[in-house]
């Protein structure tokens, strides 16, 4: 407690969702000492994106759900759950959601809400300009399968969490039925701005 230099490492953010959520790159009082740093610390830091956390090699990966977007972390896996939910809590609005890698929903105190997380997903294909509605318990799986099998850059435009498979389907039939005029085949639909707009104020 009377040094707080000691056991840490580097959380992995994109520099995009560091400038998006104004998420620091150190604690001022780590500015204020101006403390050396060995080159390695340095380069990571400067490279954006990289912040304090505790130290270790290999990593394991956090989705941080605000507000229905979601962010990916990577993190020491010598950090618990409770660790990486008070580092999110120094930054992230009220209401944000840390799902570990066993895929289970946390509050910013590191309570437990749901047993499992699943999620309806909205992915753009803007070469076609159609929209992908479908659903994904592990929602990093199936954006980076759908990618491989596809040309085009796809887009995560918008996910929402939900607390069951059974909810996750049910949404999903309903977004499928409410668009269904623009539906196209199976669960890909145009982009069109009504459809955009939706996707926008969730």
């Amino acid at each position: 407690p009377d040094d707080i230099y000691k056991g840490w490492a580097f959380i992995e953010v994109k520099v995009s969702d560091c400038i998006k959520y104004k998420i620091p790159d150190y604690p001022e009082s780590y500015k204020v000492k101006k403390r050396k740093m060995p080159w390695e610390e340095q380069r990571r830091i400067a490279g954006g994106g990289n912040l304090p956390g505790g130290r270790g090699g290999s990593k394991k990966k956090f989705n941080i759900n605000i507000d229905g977007e979601i962010i990916t972390i990577r993190v020491p896996k010598s950090l618990t759950n409770k660790a990486v939910c008070f580092w999110v809590k120094s930054w992230a609005p009220q209401g944000t959601k840390v799902i570990t890698p066993a895929n289970r929903e946390l509050s910013l105190d590191g309570e437990k809400l749901t047993h499992e997380v699943h999620f309806v997903y909205f992915i753009l294909n803007r070469d076609s300009n159609v929209i992908k509605i479908s659903i994904a318990k592990n929602l990093d799986r199936r954006l980076k399968s759908l990618q491989t099998s596809s040309p085009a850059k796809l887009e995560l435009l918008k996910s929402v969490s939900v607390s069951s498979s059974q909810e996750a389907h049910e949404q999903e039939r309903a977004l499928h039925q409410q668009f269904r005029d623009i539906q196209l085949t199976g669960e890909w639909f145009k982009a069109e701005p009504r459809l955009m707009q939706y996707v926008e104020q969730l």
